[in-house]
């Protein structure tokens, strides 16, 4: 039910496991928010990105070149 209502009916790396990891990820997001600064949220986004600029990830960058599909 998840697949057919996505965007890419080509993308099957959706599952209720990795779903429920993003509504967790989200959730630990928004508690950070809630409980941390402005400044340090955007901090923390910054360093996150420029840290994926510098070195990024083999595996993440291969995952992104294949398409997003699954190995």
């Amino acid at each position: 039910m998840l697949r057919e209502a996505a965007i890419s009916l080509d993308y099957f790396g959706d599952t209720i496991l990795t779903s429920l990891s993003d509504i967790l990820a989200c959730a630990a997001g928004f508690g950070l928010a809630t409980f941390l600064p402005a400044w340090s949220s955007v901090a923390l986004f910054a360093l996150v990105e420029s840290i994926m600029l510098i070195t990024p990830l083999d595996a993440v960058k291969n995952w992104q070149m294949s398409g997003g599909q699954a190995p």
